[in-house]
């Protein structure tokens, strides 16, 4: 049984989010076509430390309650009551309060690495249904590469990855969070959007200008109502001609499709003044 295990865990993007009204459980209904990109945060857990659950990382990083992965291993160690001490260290390249998925990414890469360091305790469904209790975003992190999330993100149907392409992620110093996000869409008069449905034979059928072209979320007209960077943003990347741009998830962070690496970097240089700047690739389910 091995005592260190190691993984990088990759950011995601929405191709697309449509939002249905709040349900009774006080969850938003999603369908979304999520695709994992080349940005990554490290997580390294270890069989021993201190004792108990110990969470490292860079400085603004909870080590307590406050931090997903903590939750995660908590959470683990209760459905397989078969706690040890362990020590998780987390090295951020994804941004925070950015849509990308970051802690979601997290918690999927600890569950993932505690269920080694515990012999395969528990089985891919098992995971998944503790990754729903600790995020909406959880379950696909665990699956990878390019899918289909419903329901409130645990209806996972694989799809093909976006074709080789560039992906620019700009990323403003300010953050939104998914909670107030969500609220203020709850506010706005609501129009409903299929944007899913637009997508799917495109990217089944490898078109990428035309998958491109057909980004949609659902949650952008709410977030550039709380942060008007994101739209300014927008307006900007739009200006360089990418294929498609889209905000993801709940924001803060807007994604540009490119099919040329130097139309991208192009991009980057000219937008870096409102933001950080990352250029990164679609993941498939073999570079996970």
């Amino acid at each position: 049984m091995t005592d260190r295990v190691t993984l990088r865990v990759p950011a995601k993007i929405n191709l697309t989010l449509d939002v249905s009204a709040r349900r009774a459980d006080g969850y938003h209904g999603i369908r979304s076509v999520m695709q994992q990109v080349s940005l990554y945060d490290v997580i390294e857990a270890s069989r021993g430390g201190r004792g108990g659950i110990e969470v490292r990382g860079c400085p603004g990083i909870p080590r307590g309650e406050d931090n997903i992965a903590y939750r995660a291993a908590e959470l683990f160690f209760r459905y397989t009551r078969r706690p040890f001490p362990v020590a998780i260290a987390i090295r951020k390249g994804i941004p925070m309060e950015a849509g990308l998925a970051g802690g979601s990414a997290d918690a999927a890469g600890t569950l993932t690495a505690l269920n080694r360091l515990a012999g395969g305790a528990l089985t891919e469904a098992e995971l998944a249904a503790l990754g729903l209790e600790l995020g909406s975003d959880v379950p696909f992190c665990l699956a990878g590469g390019a899918a289909l999330c419903e329901g409130r993100g645990e209806k996972l149907t694989p799809l093909p990855p976006l074709p080789g392409c560039s992906i620019l992620l700009v990323k403003p110093p300010q953050g939104l969070k998914t909670a107030e996000v969500y609220r203020r869409f709850d506010e706005l008069p609501q129009t409903p959007t299929n944007y899913t449905d637009a997508i799917l034979p495109h990217l089944r059928g490898g078109c990428l200008a035309a998958a491109a072209s057909a980004l949609g979320n659902a949650l952008e007209p709410a977030a550039c109502d709380l942060l008007p960077c994101v739209a300014e943003i927008r307006r900007e990347v739009a200006a360089h001609s990418p294929l498609g741009a889209c905000m993801s998830g709940s924001g803060s962070a807007v994604f540009a499709i490119f099919d040329s690496l130097v139309d991208a970097q192009k991009c980057a240089d000219a937008v870096s003044r409102l933001g950080e700047a990352y250029l990164c690739g679609p993941v498939g389910l073999e570079n996970t």
